[in-house]
């Protein structure tokens, strides 16, 4: 019987492999082998695992809750008053208490005080007003504005 006794390497690591094969009635021994260390894995190494990632859900951040950005939505001449009620916002809602200028005033002074409502749409405040606001979607701190007379 014939033997030999292989070495291989992975890496770091020896691996011995005995192999016997038979050769008719005749024995002779061999000699041992060690073959060069290759850093290519085995064939049947499980491959390499990265951890699964997962992407955060995208989404777009509220503007933020300012007279001055709620200021941008309102058309010339109306007002956002920060004193009394003032404005707050929540989950993608304002409400504001303004003031309307009269017509020709050219200004802010003498106007007609009022409430609206503020809604995010594309990632900016767009007033929507209470007459089309859909109140029993507005979060509760923001609701007061649907309801002020």
């Amino acid at each position: 019987m014939n033997r030999s006794l292989v070495l291989v390497g992975v890496g770091c690591t020896a691996v011995a492999a005995l192999t016997l094969s038979a050769c008719g009635s005749s024995t002779s021994a061999s000699t041992a082998t060690s073959a060069p260390a290759t850093s290519t894995p085995s064939s049947t190494a499980p491959p390499p695992t990265t951890p699964a990632t997962t992407a955060p859900p995208t989404t777009t951040a509220d503007p933020p809750c300012t007279a001055a950005a709620l200021q941008a939505a309102l058309p010339s001449g109306t007002t956002v008053i920060t004193s009394d009620l003032g404005f707050r916002c929540e989950g993608g809602y304002a409400g504001a208490e303004i003031n309307i200028a009269p017509s020709g005033s050219g200004g802010p002074t003498g106007g007609i005080a009022s409430d609206t409502l503020f809604q995010v749409q594309n990632g900016s405040w767009v007033e929507i007003g209470r007459s089309t606001a859909n109140c029993a979607a507005v979060p509760t701190s923001v609701h007061v504005y649907c309801t002020v007379s």
